[in-house]
Protein backbone atom coordinates (compact mmCIF):
# COMPACT_ATOMS: atom_id res chain seq x y z
CA UNK A 1 0.00 0.00 0.00
CA UNK A 2 1.25 3.31 -0.96
CA UNK A 3 1.65 6.20 1.72
CA UNK A 4 1.44 9.65 0.81
CA UNK A 5 1.85 12.92 2.31
CA UNK A 6 -0.58 15.92 1.55
CA UNK A 7 0.74 19.61 2.13
CA UNK A 8 -2.01 21.60 3.16
CA UNK A 9 -1.63 25.63 3.17
CA UNK A 10 -1.26 27.56 5.92
CA UNK A 11 -4.43 29.19 7.13
CA UNK A 12 -4.78 32.31 8.64
CA UNK A 13 -8.07 34.45 10.13
CA UNK A 14 -8.23 37.79 9.30
CA UNK A 15 -10.66 39.96 10.72
CA UNK A 16 -12.66 43.29 10.41
CA UNK A 17 -15.02 45.22 12.72
CA UNK A 18 -16.91 47.57 11.05
CA UNK A 19 -17.85 48.76 14.20
CA UNK A 20 -14.71 49.50 15.97
CA UNK A 21 -14.12 53.38 16.95
CA UNK A 22 -13.07 55.71 14.55
CA UNK A 23 -9.46 56.14 16.14
CA UNK A 24 -9.18 51.87 15.78
CA UNK A 25 -10.68 51.34 12.75
CA UNK A 26 -9.16 49.37 9.95
CA UNK A 27 -11.20 50.35 7.01
CA UNK A 28 -13.64 47.61 7.60
CA UNK A 29 -16.42 49.10 5.97
CA UNK A 30 -14.56 49.72 2.66
CA UNK A 31 -13.02 46.32 2.64
CA UNK A 32 -16.22 44.36 2.93
CA UNK A 33 -17.64 47.11 0.28
CA UNK A 34 -14.81 46.50 -2.07
CA UNK A 35 -14.77 42.11 -1.28
CA UNK A 36 -18.50 42.63 -2.66
CA UNK A 37 -17.73 45.20 -5.79
CA UNK A 38 -15.11 42.56 -6.92
CA UNK A 39 -17.83 39.49 -7.05
CA UNK A 40 -20.26 41.59 -8.83
CA UNK A 41 -17.79 42.56 -11.36
CA UNK A 42 -17.12 39.05 -11.54
CA UNK A 43 -13.25 40.17 -10.70
CA UNK A 44 -11.95 37.02 -9.24
CA UNK A 45 -8.16 37.54 -9.91
CA UNK A 46 -8.13 41.32 -8.29
CA UNK A 47 -6.37 41.24 -4.99
CA UNK A 48 -7.10 43.40 -2.13
CA UNK A 49 -5.75 44.67 0.54
CA UNK A 50 -6.57 43.40 4.23
CA UNK A 51 -4.89 44.20 7.64
CA UNK A 52 -2.96 41.77 9.74
CA UNK A 53 -2.44 44.32 12.06
CA UNK A 54 1.06 44.07 14.21
CA UNK A 55 1.12 40.23 13.63
CA UNK A 56 3.95 39.83 11.66
CA UNK A 57 3.98 36.22 10.82
CA UNK A 58 5.47 34.59 7.73
CA UNK A 59 2.78 34.54 5.60
CA UNK A 60 3.92 33.71 1.94
CA UNK A 61 1.86 34.02 -1.50
CA UNK A 62 -0.49 30.61 -1.55
CA UNK A 63 -1.30 30.58 1.73
CA UNK A 64 -4.74 30.85 2.78
CA UNK A 65 -6.99 32.80 4.72
CA UNK A 66 -10.69 33.04 6.49
CA UNK A 67 -12.37 36.47 7.08
CA UNK A 68 -14.25 36.86 10.37
CA UNK A 69 -16.27 40.22 10.49
CA UNK A 70 -16.75 41.05 14.00
CA UNK A 71 -18.50 43.40 15.59
CA UNK A 72 -22.39 43.77 16.65
CA UNK A 73 -23.86 42.59 13.54
CA UNK A 74 -23.45 39.57 10.94
CA UNK A 75 -20.32 37.95 12.72
CA UNK A 76 -19.11 35.12 11.16
CA UNK A 77 -16.91 34.03 8.40
CA UNK A 78 -17.30 35.88 5.24
CA UNK A 79 -14.92 35.19 2.91
CA UNK A 80 -11.90 33.06 2.28
CA UNK A 81 -9.36 32.80 -0.60
CA UNK A 82 -5.30 33.11 -1.11
CA UNK A 83 -3.12 35.48 -0.03
CA UNK A 84 -1.26 36.83 -3.06
CA UNK A 85 1.75 38.40 -0.99
CA UNK A 86 4.02 38.74 2.10
CA UNK A 87 3.19 41.34 4.69
CA UNK A 88 4.58 44.77 3.95
CA UNK A 89 3.81 47.94 5.93
CA UNK A 90 1.76 50.37 4.76
CA UNK A 91 -0.17 53.33 6.01
CA UNK A 92 -3.77 53.33 7.08
CA UNK A 93 -6.15 54.84 4.92
CA UNK A 94 -8.03 56.96 7.83
CA UNK A 95 -4.93 57.73 9.44
CA UNK A 96 -1.91 58.32 7.83
CA UNK A 97 0.27 58.92 10.61
CA UNK A 98 -0.35 55.63 11.79
CA UNK A 99 1.55 52.25 10.39
CA UNK A 100 0.24 48.65 10.18
CA UNK A 101 0.93 45.43 8.22
CA UNK A 102 -1.06 44.35 5.49
CA UNK A 103 -1.37 41.39 3.15
CA UNK A 104 -3.00 41.19 -0.46
CA UNK A 105 -5.86 38.73 -0.64
CA UNK A 106 -7.67 37.58 -3.83
CA UNK A 107 -11.15 35.67 -2.40
CA UNK A 108 -12.32 32.77 -3.62
CA UNK A 109 -15.51 32.93 -2.21
CA UNK A 110 -17.30 35.66 -0.21
CA UNK A 111 -20.54 36.23 1.31
CA UNK A 112 -22.02 40.17 1.81
CA UNK A 113 -22.81 39.44 4.73
CA UNK A 114 -25.47 42.91 4.55
CA UNK A 115 -27.57 41.49 1.88
CA UNK A 116 -27.29 37.76 2.51
CA UNK A 117 -26.63 37.41 6.56
CA UNK A 118 -27.91 33.70 6.33
CA UNK A 119 -24.76 32.26 4.12
CA UNK A 120 -22.11 33.51 5.97
CA UNK A 121 -20.71 31.37 8.62
CA UNK A 122 -22.48 32.56 12.07
CA UNK A 123 -20.59 33.14 14.82
CA UNK A 124 -23.01 30.83 17.20
CA UNK A 125 -22.00 27.98 14.48
CA UNK A 126 -18.66 28.41 15.23
CA UNK A 127 -18.34 29.45 18.79
CA UNK A 128 -20.61 26.00 19.20
CA UNK A 129 -18.66 23.52 17.10
CA UNK A 130 -14.89 24.90 17.62
CA UNK A 131 -15.00 27.04 21.00
CA UNK A 132 -11.38 28.23 20.69
CA UNK A 133 -10.03 30.93 22.37
CA UNK A 134 -7.76 33.13 20.80
CA UNK A 135 -4.98 35.34 22.61
CA UNK A 136 -6.13 34.12 25.93
CA UNK A 137 -9.19 36.43 25.58
CA UNK A 138 -12.13 34.62 28.48
CA UNK A 139 -14.56 34.68 24.87
CA UNK A 140 -14.36 32.16 22.21
CA UNK A 141 -13.85 33.71 18.96
CA UNK A 142 -12.77 37.49 19.75
CA UNK A 143 -9.58 38.00 17.88
CA UNK A 144 -7.58 41.03 19.23
CA UNK A 145 -5.86 41.53 15.80
CA UNK A 146 -5.75 40.40 12.64
CA UNK A 147 -3.70 37.28 11.09
CA UNK A 148 -4.02 34.21 13.69
CA UNK A 149 -2.75 31.00 12.33
CA UNK A 150 -5.15 28.59 12.41
CA UNK A 151 -4.07 25.02 13.12
CA UNK A 152 -4.60 22.94 9.92
CA UNK A 153 -7.03 20.32 10.72
CA UNK A 154 -9.44 23.24 12.15
CA UNK A 155 -8.92 25.47 9.32
CA UNK A 156 -10.18 22.46 7.14
CA UNK A 157 -13.04 22.16 8.94
CA UNK A 158 -14.27 25.88 9.15
CA UNK A 159 -13.36 25.71 5.54
CA UNK A 160 -15.41 22.88 4.37
CA UNK A 161 -18.37 24.48 6.99
CA UNK A 162 -18.23 27.86 5.43
CA UNK A 163 -18.29 26.45 1.95
CA UNK A 164 -21.11 24.42 2.85
CA UNK A 165 -23.17 27.41 4.25
CA UNK A 166 -22.26 29.83 1.49
CA UNK A 167 -23.72 27.61 -1.22
CA UNK A 168 -26.72 26.89 0.63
Amino acid sequence: MEKFCVLVAPTYLLTVNPDAPVDRRKSAPDMVTDCAELFRQGANGDSISLSMYRNREIVQPGHKYLLLLQGKHARGIISSGLISSIIGPDKFYYQPNKSGFFVNVCPDLFVDPYTNPERRLDIQILIKRWPIHFENHPRPWIARSSGQLLPADLAHQISTAFIRQANT
